[in-house]
């Protein structure tokens, strides 16, 4: 009996892996990062480019998504673990694009979360959102690191795995358990 739990167990395993592994951006390190334009909340465009000389915290999201919310007290928690870090002698820029195609429900999203980074929304749904196809995106939320070039230097899933790529990029062992993060 313990032999075929322990069989049932690994292809559990197994197959939450291949299931992580399949909504992993098929962008991967080393790869440019694809341009892209959308609309700030005052409603002008910032283009990507904007942040050349910054490394850049890219992430995707919409209001609806289930996934992208509960990541958002982690979020804001990295964010304000590595708000101030200075790589290089550069800053860690953070931006957030928005799938939502429904300005209010972002809007309203963005009082009620209050992330405290650059919030883009060029209006279109997710499937049909060219900066999702730019960017092959099979999951939201979907997170990208940036060198200063615009070169993907890593992408996650979770906040934890923002958190361990800022740990790496910054040189720092700051345990993700020990963030503050707020629910």
């Amino acid at each position: 009996m313990k032999k075929y739990l322990l069989i049932l167990l690994t292809a559990l395993f197994s197959m939450t892996v291949s299931a992580q592994n399949d909504n992993m951006p098929s962008l991967k390190a080393g790869d440019m990062a694809p341009e892209f334009a959308a609309l700030d909340t005052l409603g002008t465009k910032q283009w990507l480019k904007d942040y050349r000389e910054e490394y850049v915290v890219l992430d995707f999201w919409a209001s609806w998504c289930g996934d992208c919310r509960r990541e958002i007290p982690a979020l804001k928690a990295v964010q304000a673990t590595f708000r101030n870090e200075i790589v290089n002698g550069t800053d860690i820029a953070w931006l957030s694009v928005s799938f939502d195609d429904d300005k209010t429900a972002w809007r309203n999203a963005l009082r009620k979360y209050r992330m405290p980074w650059a919030q883009l929304s060029n209006g279109i749904a997710w499937k049909d959102n060219p900066i999702a196809k730019k960017y092959d995106l099979h999951w939201i939320p979907s997170f990208f690191v940036l060198d200063t070039k615009g070169k993907i230097i890593g992408t996650a899933i979770t906040a934890e795995g923002v958190h361990k790529i800022l740990c790496e990029l910054t040189g720092k062992d700051i345990p993700f358990e020990s963030l503050n993060i707020e629910n």
